[in-house]
Order: structure tokens, then C-alpha cells, then sequence
């Protein structure tokens, strides 16, 4: 006689751990996408732990941030989000990068300035024993990232699913963490020479978890200056850079390339009170996006100006 109750009871059992997992996965965004959120305005504070343990066990600490400030059409023709590397405290640019998301596939992919390539830095879909041929150098010529677990973890205070990677474009291996709705959360590498990177406060999406660095992060006190749009904008050789500034004050106005290069100094030093305004001759420079940084004692601002020859 057929037992029709034994299949009955499977599928009910099926069903149950379904809606189980339906529960535990319900506190945090475990969609691929989660993992890498790239909207401009976010902001991250890092700390680096550096040991050359044939020098010395004492590790040495620095911090740094990055910030997306915008969106650039890169000589590829294609889109990607601007993001400005700075250090902490003194908040100098260390270097520009590009990044984008191909939401139908979960696929991250950077620009190689110095060689005007794409690169995969991520595959968000990737399951643990999953391996991409993706890297976060771009530098290797046969990259290869291994997706080793995925855990439930808590993170400033939040739940949360954290991926584990590795990235063997680097010896002996770039361990890496991702975690929905944060991003990159840590990172090492382990050989002679260690080094581990942190987060330690994020404003993403408008949210902030952490707490920050007790720093004068200048481009969060706007309260001095205003820093204009250059105009004309694409330029052909000449275009005016303009902002304003409510007290007299001494500034630094400089141009970087896209791959964080300093290429010119337009002015250094004081200025007045009320709108100030400079011309930048660019007719000995190349066509390509560049970067115009506005600094003074408390004030920090970037903007984006494209030469077209």
C-alpha cells in the first residue's frame, strides 16, 4: 500500500525550514547588491595597522577616508561613481578611483587610469567555493578571487551577512570582508610585513554608523566658503575657477589628473574677503577630466572640470 503521508510530511518540513530561514534573513538586506553600496555622498573612516615583523612587533596605526563625491564619464565612455582618498588628519588627497555597478549581474568594476582599462573588482553573487576572475588591484594579469564563507555577524551594532574573500592576485593572499549594507568592513594581508585595514565609521546612504574620528574633516564645514562650478565647462584651453569666501583666509586652489596626480598649483595663498576668481590656462595639458581642489585651515571642496582640445 502507497504511504502518501511520508511525502506529506517531507514537504511540510520543507516548507517550515523555509519560512525559518525567511525569519533569520529578515533583519538585514541580503540582497547581492547590499554588499557594495556606491551612492555619492557616502563617507568612510578607516584605521590601517601596519607590523614589518622583521623590523619590529610594534604595529604602527594611520587612518584614512573615502568619499564618492559624484559621477565622471571616464575616456572609456562609460559611467562611474568618483571617489577621493584622503588622509587622516590632514585630510591631503592620497589618490582618485572609479568604480561602478552592473546591477544585473552584482559585478563591481574599477578604471585603470594609467592604462585606460576596465577591471572586475567584485562578484556580489558569488556563493562560498564560488571563485571570479576579479581583483581589487587591478593590477594582476591572471586575477582570481575565492568566495570563502558566509556568516551572520554584527557590526556597529547591526545585523548583518558578511562575505569572505579571498584575493590571490596578491601573495600570500588579500583576505577581505564585505558586509550588506556597509561594504568593505576589513581587510588583511599577512606575509613578513602585515597589514589590516578597519572601518571604523561610515555615513552611507544618508545613515551613520561608527563614530567618527575626532578630526576637523573640512569639507563637512562649508560655512566659509563656497566654491563654484568652473565656467566654461568642457573647456578648450582657458576656463575661470570662482568661489567665495566670508573672511579673509589663505587657500590653496590645485588641479589633480584623474589617476590623483598634482599637475598644477593655480594659486597659493591669501585671499580677500567676497568672491575671488582665477584663470586656469590649460593649453599645455592634454584633454581629459580633471580635478580642481579648493583647501584652506577648515574648508575642503572638489570639483570636476573636463579639457576638450
Amino acid at each position: 500500500m502507497l504511504n502518501v503521508r511520508k511525502p506529506i510530511i517531507i514537504m511540510r518540513i520543507l516548507v517550515l525550514h523555509t519560512f525559518l530561514l525567511s525569519i533569520v534573513f529578515a533583519q538585514y538586506d541580503s540582497t547581492y547588491l547590499s554588499y557594495y553600496p556606491l551612492n555619492t555622498g557616502d563617507y568612510r573612516q578607516y584605521q590601517r595597522i601596519s607590523t614589518n615583523w622583521e623590523v619590529s612587533p610594534i604595529p604602527e596605526y594611520s587612518y584614512f577616508s573615502t568619499e564618492i563625491i559624484g559621477d565622471s564619464i571616464l575616456p572609456n565612455q562609460i559611467q562611474y561613481k568618483t571617489i577621493i582618498h584622503r588622509s587622516i588628519p590632514d585630510t591631503s588627497i592620497v589618490s582618485f578611483s572609479f568604480e561602478r555597478i552592473d546591477t544585473s549581474t552584482g559585478n563591481v568594476y574599477g578604471y585603470y587610469a594609467y592604462e585606460n582599462k576596465e577591471f572586475l573588482i567584485d562578484s556580489l553573487q558569488m556563493e562560498p567555493g564560488d571563485s571570479s576572475n576579479s581583483s581589487r588591484s587591478g593590477w594582476s594579469e591572471s586575477p582570481v578571487t575565492i568566495c570563502n564563507e558566509v556568516y551572520e555577524d554584527t557590526v556597529f551594532g547591526q545585523p548583518c551577512l558578511v562575505k569572505d574573500f579571498t584575493d590571490m592576485s596578491w601573495y600570500p593572499g588579500l583576505h577581505y570582508y564585505l558586509a550588506t549594507g556597509l561594504g568593505l568592513v576589513s581587510s588583511i594581508i599577512a606575509e613578513n610585513w602585515t597589514v589590516q585595514t578597519n572601518l571604523i565609521f561610515a555615513q552611507i546612504d544618508g545613515k551613520v554608523y561608527g563614530t567618527p574620528l575626532n578630526i576637523q574633516t573640512p569639507n563637512r564645514i562649508p560655512v566659509h566658503f563656497k566654491l563654484f562650478q568652473n565656467f566654461p565647462n568642457p573647456f578648450n584651453s582657458g576656463t575661470i575657477i570662482r568661489f567665495e569666501s566670508l573672511r579673509p583666509a589663505t587657500i590653496s586652489l590645485i588641479l589633480y589628473d584623474i589617476t590623483g596626480k598634482k599637475i598644477s598649483s593655480i594659486y597659493e595663498g591669501k585671499v580677500n574677503l567676497g568672491e575671488n576668481q582665477y584663470f586656469f590656462d590649460g593649453s599645455e595639458f592634454s584633454s581629459g577630466i580633471y580635478f580642481y581642489v579648493l583647501k584652506s585651515d577648515i574648508f575642503y571642496a572638489t570639483k570636476k572640470c573636463i579639457l576638450i582640445k
